[in-house]
This record gives C-alpha cells, sequence and structure tokens, in this order.
C-alpha cells in the first residue's frame, strides 16, 4: 500500500509536466468550461491535479513529511503571491509545475 502511495508521485510528476507542455489548451478549455473539447487525457489531468491537491496532506504523516510540507509551502506561496505582486506570480505558476515535478521524483527516490 506504501509502494502505490510513492508510485503515484511518479504519476503526479508526469501529471505537472504533461502540465506545462500543454497549459494554454488546458487553462483555455478550463476558464471558458468548453466540456466539448476536453479530451480523455485532458480528464484524466484534471482528476490526476485534484488527487495531487490532497496527496501532500496524506503525505505529512509519511516518514518523508518534510518533503510533502515543502511542497504545501510551495503552494501557499503562490496563493500569496497571487495577491502581492501579479508580474512574480506569473512567472512563479509557470516554474511552480516543474518544481512540484522534481520534488514528487525526490520523494519517490529518496523515500524509506
Amino acid at each position: 500500500m506504501v509502494e502505490i502511495f510513492y508510485a503515484l508521485l511518479l504519476i503526479f510528476a508526469i501529471n505537472e509536466i504533461f502540465f506545462v507542455f500543454n497549459r494554454d489548451r488546458l487553462d483555455r478549455n478550463f476558464k471558458n468550461k468548453d466540456i466539448a473539447s476536453v479530451k480523455k487525457v485532458d480528464l484524466i489531468h484534471y482528476i490526476l491535479k485534484t488527487l495531487s491537491v490532497f496527496w501532500p496532506l496524506i503525505g505529512l504523516f509519511s516518514s518523508m513529511y518534510y518533503m510533502f510540507l515543502f511542497v504545501i509551502l510551495l503552494w501557499v506561496l503562490k496563493f500569496v503571491l497571487y495577491h502581492v505582486h501579479k508580474r512574480t506570480y506569473a512567472i512563479y505558476a509557470l516554474v511552480l509545475p516543474l518544481l512540484n515535478a522534481v520534488l514528487y521524483v525526490s520523494i519517490f527516490f529518496l523515500r524509506r
């Protein structure tokens, strides 16, 4: 069961990289609520993105809690930057998926 928990981190990392390459289409579909243009792979992305919000919260109870806490802090920083400085937020929003992917892969390979 624990191995499945950590294996899903690799799937989340792939999902984050998928988002980087398909950001415009995914954002456009979500913003316009255009259900007809949503592909099956997009639907899988949205489901995985929703799951990846809860995963670090569950990860706080693991031996790698500090890494999961760092992921949560990165998300909180994104929220703060949105309200403080829009230009910095825009740059951070471009970099955050890559940071998350690196953290997810790191957690997977450093787990005990």
